[in-house]
């Protein structure tokens, strides 16, 4: 059982960096609030080791008496998930002593859980230790476009929550830079490459710059050849991608763009484990490139399979996710034209229903809740 925290300074580290790496595990699998509460509480206790107990040049100082009532706490959730030690005590543990790489850590943590529950504090929190991080970190270290990076995905999620555009433009200049800074050959590349298509791809959404799309596609394009079979990025890559041929044929109306959407977005589908979290957005997004190809076809069998695939969506979506109130919307815009193209009765019944849900899910002062109203109010008028 874990009875104390342990004395040395390194220890203590290594204690509550077990203790991180145990839930944030924990959570990949269980998606559970508890799990990511931990994570972010292990982030904060080691940040606050290292703030009390780092020298101006960065050194730790071995400084006994972390007594603190979250390490109790930490300490007494590590026992009841982990009731021996031993697994923590053979671990390999790699503990970075800079502050910088803490802070963005936990900047990472809060904007997980920000896409997990969706409190608009945790983002916000992690944008703001995200910034400190980037000024912190002298021009060329290593870590530099990985911290960029992780500020411009922080503050993409901002943007779809607030829909600030600034928010997008910023995210999209630190993501620039952190592609400029990373090697041809660099491991992160791709996802760089694909994070940077995929928020051009919500400016186009959102403003319209048909620029923007097609940067989104050419940079995405190019992290698809160097990120082999195997790789566990390589579904993200081509589920982006998708997604953004998707937004092109909205705008150019090209049947190959929507082919091609719906052939990366299902190779991503066979990728991705069933539990894995990401599974639910991959199905939805087929899902609307398939109401979209329906959209030109008019078969039953495109927009069924919408129907579908959003249904799935949802089906592995609480309530309090904050993509849940999208899928809701889309699912319930498939049911009103499969009701308008084919005369169920019921299917109009479940798009007023579905679309119900999506505005009641949102908060008020949220950019999409006009959609979600205009998309409820259509179905209403039939």
């Amino acid at each position: 059982m874990v009875q104390d925290l342990p004395d040395s300074t390194m220890n203590k580290l290594m204690f509550l960096d077990a203790c991180e790496c145990h839930f944030s595990e924990s959570f990949d699998r269980s998606r559970s609030k508890d799990d990511i509460d931990n994570c972010v509480l292990a982030n904060r206790l080691i940040l606050q080791l290292i703030k009390a107990e780092m020298n101006v040049s960065g050194k730790f100082l071995d400084v006994p008496g972390l007594t603190l009532a979250e390490g109790n706490q930490l300490k007494g959730n590590m026992s009841k998930s982990v009731p021996n030690l031993h697994c923590v005590k053979n671990a390999t543990f790699d503990i970075h002593p800079q502050f910088p790489f803490c802070l963005n850590r936990i900047g990472v943590v809060l904007a997980l859980r920000f896409d997990e529950i969706g409190n608009l504090e945790d983002i916000m929190e992690a944008i703001s230790l995200q910034h400190q991080v980037v000024q912190l970190t002298p021009e060329g270290n290593p870590y530099m476009p990985k911290y960029l990076a992780d500020l411009g995905s922080s503050l993409q999620c901002q943007f779809l929550y607030t829909g600030e555009v600034t928010d997008i433009s910023d995210a999209i200049s630190f993501l620039k830079k952190a592609v400029q800074l990373t090697s041809e050959v660099h491991p992160s590349r791709p996802m760089h490459l694909s994070v940077l298509g995929r928020v051009l791809q919500h400016r186009f959404t959102y403003i319209g710059k048909f620029k923007d799309i097609v940067n989104a596609i050419s940079f995405q394009q190019k992290a698809i050849p160097v990120t082999p079979e195997g790789n566990p990025y390589r579904p993200k890559c081509l589920a982006a991608l998708g997604k953004s041929l998707q937004n092109r044929f909205t705008y150019s109306g090209q049947i190959t763009d929507i082919s091609e959407a719906i052939t990366f977005q299902q190779k991503a589908i066979q990728l991705t484990p069933k539990d894995h979290p990401s599974r639910p957005m991959y199905l939805a997004n087929l899902g609307s490139s398939f109401h979209h190809q329906f959209m030109h076809t008019r078969k039953l069998t495109d927009i069924s399979e919408a129907i579908s695939l959003l249904q799935k969506a949802v089906q592995l979506t609480s309530d309090g996710h904050p993509y849940m109130p999208i899928y809701l919307s889309d699912l319930g815009k498939s049911f009103l034209y499969q009701f308008i193209h084919f005369g169920e009765v019921r299917n109009l019944s479940d798009a007023i229903s579905f679309q119900q849900r999506a505005v009641q899910l949102t908060p008020e002062g949220h950019p999409f809740k006009p959609v979600y109203l205009s998309n409820l109010g259509n179905s209403l008028q039939h």
